[in-house]
């Protein structure tokens, strides 16, 4: 089963779940399934709490609500209803009893699956760039930002390290298990370094891509990976591609006015959401780890002018393609 473990920072989170059109008894809509099991709520007293993902064993009247733990590991719960904002419904008591959604993925239950490394540097775990490198490069190979990079598709960058000391924050088992790595790789020195932009694989060429686009509405022209790049792909034992690539590991030939960093603010922010989303059923990017560094950014947060220093970090992310 899935589990995404929340930090609590005095929220209190109002769900609105979808209605079950023509489908109602009286003034109750019935709502099913739920994919959210637990929500939060600052009447929690602990910090930390888990999320499953699970469904409604039968349908449950209600529109809006936040809940009141009963009883965290059995995943049973009273929740406190509240009548919605336009004033039409009002809700009733009702308890939901959750079952928790098997693995759909036969490795997830077993931690211990003897085809999964738990260090980059053991085996036959490594990846390719070859194919990458068959599309037109840049010709330049000095790593300095240009506006026009003519005639290429990727450029060959190494990442920066970050300054200072930095520390795995976090993470996601079920990420790493897409490229065939153990939860017990993150006890790795040389993992560390890897997913921090430290120390390079050998069998990776790093690369950013350059790409163009629209932006705010008009052509943008050239754009490009300005603070990502691209580490290679892998094959894992199921046969799936996933490419791997570094976010916040510096400057690339597209960094244009930036600093090739990402601060901790919005790394965390897409390392939490593209787990819980993928946990949803959603398809998207995923985020198999976060490192968080002493190295500042400067940022404007709330773009009002009031610029600050932030503290950076930098995200292994993995997709099916970062090709744009």
């Amino acid at each position: 089963m899935f589990t995404l473990t929340i930090l609590v920072t005095n929220l209190s989170v109002i769900v609105s779940l979808p209605l079950v059109s023509g489908h109602g008894t009286g003034n109750y809509p019935l709502l099913h399934p739920c994919l959210s099991s637990i929500f939060l709520s600052d009447v929690l007293s602990n910090d930390f709490f888990t999320v499953a993902r699970g469904f409604c064993k039968s349908p449950v009247a209600a529109t809006k609500f936040i809940t009141k733990c009963a009883d965290i590991p059995s995943f049973n719960f009273y929740h406190k209803y509240y009548k919605p904002l336009n004033g039409s419904l009002y809700i009733k008591k009702e308890k939901m009893d959750i079952k928790p959604i098997e693995s759909t993925n036969e490795h997830e239950k077993d931690d211990n699956h003897p085809s999964l490394y738990k260090d980059v540097a053991q085996g036959d775990w490594k990846f390719s760039s070859i194919e990458f490198l068959a599309f037109p490069l840049d010709a330049v190979s000095e790593n300095y930002v240009r506006r026009n990079v003519p005639n290429a598709i990727f450029s060959v960058v190494d990442p920066t390290p970050l300054r200072g000391q930095t520390v795995l924050a976090g993470i996601s088992p079920a990420a790493l298990e897409l490229i065939d790595l153990h939860p017990d790789v993150a006890s790795s020195s040389l993992f560390h370094d890897f997913v921090s932009g430290a120390w390079q694989h050998p069998s990776s060429t790093p690369m950013a891509h350059r790409y163009g686009g629209y932006q705010f509405g008009w052509w943008a022209e050239q754009l490009g990976d300005g603070r990502a790049h691209l580490l290679g792909h892998y094959t894992n034992r199921k046969g799936e591609w996933w490419e791997l690539q570094l976010k916040g590991s510096g400057k690339t030939p597209y960094s244009r006015n930036g600093d090739g960093r990402a601060v901790i603010r919005s790394s965390v922010r897409e390392f939490l959401a593209a787990e819980a989303m993928d946990a949803l059923g959603f398809r998207t990017s995923r985020c198999a780890s976060l490192v968080v560094g002493d190295e500042l950014a400067i940022r404007d947060q709330f773009y009002d002018g009031k610029m600050k220093m932030e503290k950076t970090a930098v995200v292994l992310r993995l997709a099916l393609t970062w090709f744009r």
